[in-house]
């Protein structure tokens, strides 16, 4: 420590004790010459004083409060907003599972399946003119409700007849869905990730937009039953894509008048990865809406984190 002028310095370039102590007591000789002009002033000048101080305490605590009642009803509405047009998209991609479990439980009772089924179960053989015509049934499905997936799986999960490339004997199981079936013996309608090695195998007609991507995927998988036994011998997985088709977003824009519709699906390294948007953004028409468009990937962040609890496989709905 040194000394300057006799005023103590300190080397860490703090405030010396005594010039603190010197500005404390210049605030306070301040706060005492305003309080003794206020004491000074007369009663009609304070009370004047007083009612203008308390009319700009109202209004200011009026402007505020109004304020936060806005902002907080405006992000009611807009939350509220959000729910009602994901119930909407979330509506719209339950459609086709629901249209799908219907026409399959339908085919389950069909004659040439159960006797394909059967014979398969029970170790006997299938003739050519029954496969071909299971095999008719379940392209007429494909073609009638647009979807990839047609197929028949015996109880030890292999292929009997399936509608795309010839599979026939394959293990085709997928997600355990088909074992969920034979030992629940209920239908199974469920959203998972299809690899793409999977769909190669498979090889249905894709939309041309969607290339060397794992799929989203709606699956139903329907019991097919010895009508003598009412034992499970066989099921019946049918499988519809979701990537490059745009009737799930498209629906759900024309109920809610436009903006920005989309599904994503999570995959197992945790990323989700779009399936499918349409984006209206400020066109009049819809047809004039852009296919495919990505959400910033800032945003995309905050479902990642919103979405960590939950299962890899299940996929993210949205619909902005």
């Amino acid at each position: 420590m040194t000394k300057n002028n006799g005023i103590p310095l300190i080397k860490n370039n703090r405030i010396p004790y005594q010039l603190e102590k010197a500005n404390i007591a210049a605030d306070r000789k301040i706060l005492m010459s305003l309080s003794k002009w206020f004491y000074n002033l007369p009663i009609s000048r304070k009370q004047l004083i007083a009612l203008i101080a308390s009319e700009l305490v109202s209004i200011l605590g009026i402007g505020i409060g109004a304020t936060l009642i806005i902002t907080s009803g405006l992000r009611t509405q807009l939350l509220e907003q959000a729910k009602s047009e994901v119930a909407v998209l979330d509506t719209n991609y339950n459609i086709k599972i629901h249209q799908m479990g219907f026409g399959f439980r339908g085919q389950s009772d069909n004659t040439a399946i159960i006797q394909a089924s059967v014979n398969y179960d029970s170790r006997k053989s299938i003739s050519s003119d029954l496969k071909a015509e299971v095999k008719r049934i379940l392209l007429n499905e494909i073609k009638a409700r647009k979807i990839e997936y047609a197929t028949l799986v015996g109880k030890d999960f292999k292929i009997i007849v399936n509608a795309n490339n010839d599979r026939e004997g394959e293990i085709f199981n997928p997600n355990n869905l088909v074992s969920d079936v034979f030992r629940n013996s209920k239908q199974i309608k469920a959203s998972r990730i299809v690899s793409w090695s999977e769909l190669k195998k498979e090889s249905p007609l894709l939309p041309n937009s969607f290339r060397n991507k794992d799929a989203l995927i709606r699956y139903t998988v329907t019991p097919v039953r010895d009508p003598n036994t009412q034992i499970v011998v066989g099921a019946l997985v049918s499988g519809d894509i979701v990537n490059g088709k745009d009737p799930i977003v498209r629906n759900t824009l024309q109920s809610t008048g436009g903006g920005y519709s989309a599904v994503y699906l999570r995959q197992p390294t945790g990323e989700f990865a779009l399936a499918t948007s349409l984006d209206k953004g400020q066109a009049e028409d819809l047809n004039q809406a852009h296919f495919n468009v990505e959400l910033p990937k800032k945003k995309g962040n905050l479902y990642s984190k919103k979405q960590q609890a939950q299962p890899k496989e299940k996929q993210l709905l949205g619909a902005w």
